[in-house]
């Protein structure tokens, strides 16, 4: 099954979306940059929800090296997102 990643704090309305659907959601803690990805890499997650551009609710625009190293996460193992 899916077990999805999504930041903490995000845009809560998204989770209603997950639990209807009866999904596995961690949600993983920010830093600076956003997402932790050392978070993201311990937990069992295989698809990420994430708001790059505009985290909200806090605003920080996410890095390139970190966008980089969240598509080598998704490279790392067939079906992730």
């Amino acid at each position: 099954g899916r077990h999805f990643a999504v930041e903490n704090p995000g845009y809560h309305r998204k989770l209603v979306v997950f639990e209807k659907g009866e999904e596995n959601v961690q949600m993983l803690s920010l830093d600076k940059d956003g997402i932790c990805i050392r978070d993201l890499e311990a937990s069992n997650a295989n698809v990420i929800f994430v708001t790059p551009s505009h985290q909200f609710p806090y605003g920080m625009i996410m890095p390139i090296k970190r966008r980089v190293q969240l598509l080598q996460w998704a490279q790392g193992e067939c079906g992730r997102y």
